[in-house]
């Protein structure tokens, strides 16, 4: 009876240690880039980011050293199921520290390294994670990575300024990775092969055929590609960086309005035969379908957060505690506007503090009178309604979506981000963001 249960207790740990995979380490030093790049923030000197490559229940293991001139935290972005199992905290200057992060969803996300102050915060870079599952969806043969950067008026595509050949063999299934880690937005097409979209912002999403896509700043997506029986030709494909003002009114697939939007075009080849002639993209991305990923439908539903605080932000901003949410008191409502008048209260300030305690969920209602992006810090947040746009909501994440001009907007995020940081809608007065003020103390340092 005593060796049953030893069977039985080896093999229970013994699932439990295959459940939690293996350490996967590395080892970054942060520091700026030497002459003439110096103005960029480069990982162990090298100006081409690292990608982190992990499995499904691995232990993503971070060893880092801070060799800027101001404190420094990271973020891993995108994985709603992942256990951080360091303590959130700045690393200061000069310091070292170890971050730890089970991985407990696949797909394409990346680390925010945040420059962090008492005054602001501001990401420095965005690192790429790409979290495989043995237990895979969707099959593919194959894939590719593109990391589209763009630092200070220098675009590139993983570090170069062109875009990559890809070998491709017939009827061969490709995953096609796109991370838009810069700060304007880019429209990729694979030049006469149809993009099946399947992943945004590391969410899987049932497939929807389109023959371009637009990504938003700090936007990832991932699409299969199948390739075709060709022997006689190969295909060019492009990105194109454009001003991300220019896509606010665009659907996703569109084109730049203007010609003067546009900051740098990229084409590549599909190469199925050295030495044939290249058919040219054309108009096949202008032309192709126009994919809304706000009527997408997620693999897996989420339920919508209950939020403890309410930020509403029009010609006026209030916010209410949970108390007032409920009804039982309102005397905790504030209201502060700009210049228009419509509040008394509110002329007296173009700006509101807004304090949030660590790990509260906030709902922040937007109804803004222009287009824009809205990204909140490393946030990444649920929408839970868009008026007018789109369609219903599935309470999909995202880490940065479009408001539109007299659309109301409602998202909910968790204030789990030691910071100060702020948003400005147009029409309306900048709120500050001050989350987990207790964590961001010379105590709360690594």
């Amino acid at each position: 009876m005593l060796a049953h249960y030893i069977v039985a207790v080896f093999f229970i740990l013994s699932q439990a240690l295959a459940s939690r995979g293996e350490e996967v380490a590395y080892t970054w030093s942060v520091s700026h880039a030497e002459a003439p790049h110096s103005n960029r923030t480069v990982i162990n000197n090298v100006l081409r980011l690292p990608v982190v490559n992990v499995t499904y229940s691995d232990v993503l293991v971070v060893h880092i050293t801070n060799q800027l001139d101001t404190s420094i935290s990271l973020r891993l972005l995108g994985m709603t199921n992942t256990t951080t199992d360091t303590l959130p905290c700045l690393l200061a200057p000069g310091d070292s520290s170890t971050y730890r992060f089970t991985i407990e969803q696949s797909g394409t996300h990346y680390i925010a390294v945040t420059s962090v102050s008492r005054q602001h915060s501001s990401v420095l870079m965005r690192v790429p994670v790409i979290a495989n599952d043995a237990d895979e969806v969707f099959e593919y043969q194959d894939e590719s990575v593109f990391l589209f950067e763009d630092t200070h008026g220098m675009f590139t595509v993983n570090g170069e300024q062109r875009l990559p050949r890809i070998l491709m063999t017939p009827f061969w299934v490709y995953r096609v990775r796109l991370l838009n880690l810069g700060h304007t937005s880019v429209m990729f097409s694979m030049g006469q092969h149809e993009l099946s979209l399947m992943e945004i912002d590391g969410i899987e999403y049932e497939p929807e055929p389109a023959h371009s896509v637009n990504l938003l700043p700090g936007q990832r997506l991932s699409a299969m590609v199948t390739a075709k029986v060709s022997n006689d030709v190969n295909y060019a494909y492009q990105a194109t960086f454009f001003d991300s003002s220019a896509s606010l009114d665009l659907a996703d697939g569109g084109q730049p309005a203007k010609s003067a939007d546009i900051r740098a075009t990229y084409q590549g080849m599909l190469e199925y035969w050295t030495g044939n002639p290249t058919k040219p993209v054309g108009d096949w991305a202008a032309t192709g379908t126009r994919l809304h990923t706000a009527q997408m439908t997620p693999m897996a539903r989420f339920g919508e957060w209950e939020p403890t605080t309410i930020v509403s932000i029009s010609e006026c901003v209030r916010v209410k505690n949970s108390r007032s949410i409920s009804g039982a008191d309102t005397s905790d409502t504030m209201q502060i506007s700009d210049t228009t008048g419509k509040w008394p209260l509110c002329e007296k300030s173009h700006s509101v503090e807004v304090t949030l305690k660590y790990q509260e969920i906030v709902q922040l209602e937007v109804d803004s009178v222009g287009s824009m992006l809205l990204w909140l810090n490393t946030h990444m947040f649920q929408v839970i309604t868009k008026e007018k746009h789109m369609g219903a909501s599935h309470a999909e994440l995202r880490s940065v979506d479009r408001l539109v001009a007299g659309n109301l907007t409602v998202v909910r995020f968790r204030a789990d981000v030691p910071s100060v940081w702020d948003l400005q809608i147009p029409g309306a007065p900048r709120v500050v963001f001050v989350e987990a003020a207790d964590r961001i103390s010379d105590t709360d340092f690594c």
